[in-house]
C-alpha cells in the first residue's frame, strides 16, 4: 500500500463513512477542516489522517472513493 494516499468525497455522509471506517482499521484523525467536499489524507505508515477541501502535492496517489482505496 502507498504511504500517502488521498480519498476523494462529495459529500459530508461520504466523508463519514470514509472516516467510521479509517477509525475501524486504526487510523487516527489529525486534522478536520470542516468542509463538506474534498479529500482525506491518509498516511499509511503513522496511522493518521485529515479532511481538507483541496490537496496541493500532485506525487499523492489519489482516489476517487472508499471501495477504490480498500481494494489496494
Amino acid at each position: 500500500m502507498k504511504t500517502d494516499v488521498s480519498i476523494k468525497f462529495n459529500s459530508i455522509e461520504e466523508y463519514r463513512e470514509i472516516e467510521k471506517k479509517l477509525e475501524e482499521l486504526g487510523y487516527v484523525l489529525l486534522l478536520d477542516d470542516k468542509s463538506n467536499k474534498g479529500y482525506v489524507m491518509v498516511n499509511n505508515n503513522s496511522k493518521t489522517f485529515g479532511k481538507f477541501e483541496y490537496i496541493l502535492s500532485i506525487n499523492i496517489h489519489q482516489y476517487n472513493s472508499l471501495k477504490e482505496f480498500l481494494k489496494d
